[in-house]
This record gives structure tokens, sequence and C-alpha cells, in this order.
């Protein structure tokens, strides 16, 4: 069964459908084009920059909602098949999902943070050791400040780097949404 009809039969099209006013499905060209359905015009329709801009911006969508998707599917077994839930369930499913996700990336970070300097100064001299090598067992092997990558900087609490300006977001994946509520 071809996807635009198994769309219409499917409960989800009478969802979409009430959608509430500016919210709307990405869609392929597939699908038909609706108020709630936004679809890339096909390449007759295709007459001027910006239908083009519009077909490569919901593209560009698309992708991304793709590529969350495969984060969620890549790491909660749930998403592996089709969810054997209902349909009004489905939104709460992929909201836990999403916060689970964040809150498991909020954890691993603040934990790879809590090192002790005296941990740095054990792996020095483990490496040290393991290699042989007595020569320079004075290098400086702990993390600072300044090499702590872009990714923790921008999405750990801002106590930890006073600098940032403002709170940063929970969305620490591109593209999983924030579904706290």
């Amino acid at each position: 069964m071809e996807d635009a009809l198994a769309f219409l039969r499917w409960q989800l099209s009478r969802i979409v459908e009430e959608f509430p006013v500016g919210l709307f499905l990405a869609g392929d060209n597939a699908y038909s084009n609706s108020d709630k359905l936004l679809t890339p015009f096909t390449r007759p329709q295709t007459t001027n920059s910006y239908r083009d801009a519009f077909n490569f911006h919901l593209s560009q969508l698309r992708i991304r909602v793709e590529m969350a998707f495969g984060y969620l599917v890549n790491k909660w077994r749930i998403f592996k098949s089709p969810l054997r839930v209902r349909v009004a369930n489905v939104q709460n499913v992929v909201n836990v999902a999403c916060i689970l996700h964040n809150w498991c990336i909020n954890e691993r970070l603040r934990e790879d943070n809590m090192w002790d300097i005296s941990e740095d100064d054990d792996v020095a001299s483990a490496l040290t050791s393991v290699s042989g090598s007595t020569a320079e067992p004075n290098i400086d092997l702990s993390v600072g400040d300044e090499d702590v990558s872009l990714y923790r900087r921008l999405y750990l609490p801002t106590q930890v780097y006073p600098e940032q300006t403002s709170e940063p977001e929970l969305l620490h994946m591109p593209m999983l949404p924030n579904y706290e509520n």
C-alpha cells in the first residue's frame, strides 16, 4: 500500500488535520499538500527561487527529523519495531525518550566533569610507567577550561562555566525537541 493511501486510512491523518494554527507535519512528495501537511513543490511547480528555497528548507527539516528519530531508534529499543501503544500515547512515548536521552547526556557530562586532579596525576603516572619512560614525568595531562569541547561549554549548566550569558536549553542532541512541560 502506498504511503499516501496508508496515511489517509490511518488515525494520524485525522489528528494532523486537527493541529492548531501554525503547527504542520512535514512530508515528502508521496503525499498531497494540505493546510497541515507540507510537501515539496514538484519539479514543474518549482518556477521561482522562493519555491526552490522552500523545497530546500523543507528537505533540510525532514533530514534533521529523520536524524533525530535515528538517534532515538539507536538508543531506545522500543523504536526498533512498530510501537504497540495507542496513537494518543505515541507523543508521550517520544517525549519521554527525548527527556531520557537529554538526561543521559546531562549525567554523562556532569560525571565527566567531576574528575579529581589526583586522578589526572594517577593517569600521568600510569602512562609513564606503562610506556617505561621516565624522561618526562612532569607532563601536564590535566584538562583545563580551554580544553573542554564547545559541546560541553554550550550545554553544561552556567555554574560550571560562568562566562555563559544565558541559561542553556535542555536540548543536547541535534534536533531532539525539549518536550518537558
